[in-house]
């Protein structure tokens, strides 16, 4: 499954809550969609900040180190 290393974080809520937006390119590997299904699909994860700690919705663990990447380089976690 190839994915986008340029994913997208979006602040919805200034420094509490976090889209982080990427796609991945649909090569029977992912359980989500029918084995023959091909093209691109959105996957989304949703971060909510709070001082004590952060929420992360489930989401693929393969993009899991990207997000953190990603957040670490803007600064939000």
């Amino acid at each position: 499954m190839d994915i986008n290393d340029r994913g997208e974080i979006l602040e919805l809520v200034e420094d509490k809550l976090f889209l982080l937006q990427n796609i991945v390119k649909l090569d029977g590997r992912l359980i989500a969609f029918p084995p023959n299904q091909t093209g691109f699909a959105p996957l989304n994860c949703y971060i909510l900040k709070e001082d004590t700690g952060a929420f992360m919705n489930l989401c693929l663990l393969v993009m899991l180190s990207l997000f953190l990447k990603n957040l670490m380089l803007q600064d939000i976690i």
